[in-house]
């Protein structure tokens, strides 16, 4: 276990503030959603470190949904340090509520109920919804053009391509886990341009 005077602790930190200054995103609107309920430690790991940066950008604060039977938010607002934002995120891991069932659902209904209250003002939103299987692709889009779906695979996998192609709605889409592709926030997708951008990595000589 890492404490705040150990000299790893200090490495990492320094790393990751590092890291941070590589990127100047401005107007990012995003919410991430977390899954505490994964067998896979590595996809709980990913998922949780790049909401940790998704959300130092994040023009609606630094805030992350878990996708659970009642969605809650995680505010990392008052804490500085990535150690002190994964530790925080892991009080709750800790406290039990990784054994609430994952339902991205209820959470895609939490964002949707929100908001047609709040209404807000941003041309382009994305909700980011981590995958490494199809539990997390949702049935239907509720959300107008304004509001975004983005799936990011963090399967360290391909990602089986018929579930890809039989999303009905346009959607955004990322496959990768060590790095970030901003231009992909504004690429959009369906079914039929899926395939045509993707098709090389399911040829049968990978």
């Amino acid at each position: 276990m890492l404490n705040y005077n150990d000299e790893h602790f200090h490495f990492i930190e320094h790393q990751w503030s590092s890291y941070l200054t590589k990127f100047q995103f401005k107007e990012l609107y995003c919410i991430p959603l977390l899954d505490f309920s994964p067998s896979n430690d590595t996809f709980l790991y990913n998922s949780i470190i790049i909401s940790c940066f998704l959300s130092h950008y994040n023009s609606f604060g630094q805030k992350i949904l878990v996708s659970s039977q009642t969605p809650f938010i995680i505010d990392l607002s008052n804490h500085n340090t990535l150690f002190s934002k994964v530790k925080y995120i892991f009080s709750f891991i800790n406290s039990g509520i990784s054994s609430v069932s994952f339902n991205i659902d209820k959470a895609i209904d939490t964002i949707y109920n929100s908001f047609n209250i709040t209404n807000p003002d941003a041309s382009n939103i994305n909700i980011i919804i981590f995958i490494d299987n199809n539990k997390h692709i949702i049935n239907n889009n509720p959300f107008d053009n304004q509001i975004h779906i983005m799936y990011w695979n963090l399967s360290q996998n391909y990602f089986n391509f018929n579930i890809l192609e039989n999303i009905s709605y346009e959607y955004k889409f990322i496959n990768s886990i060590s790095h970030f592709t901003y231009s992909f926030f504004n690429k959009h997708f369906t079914s039929s341009t899926c395939n045509d951008y993707f098709s090389f990595l399911f040829h049968n000589r990978y």
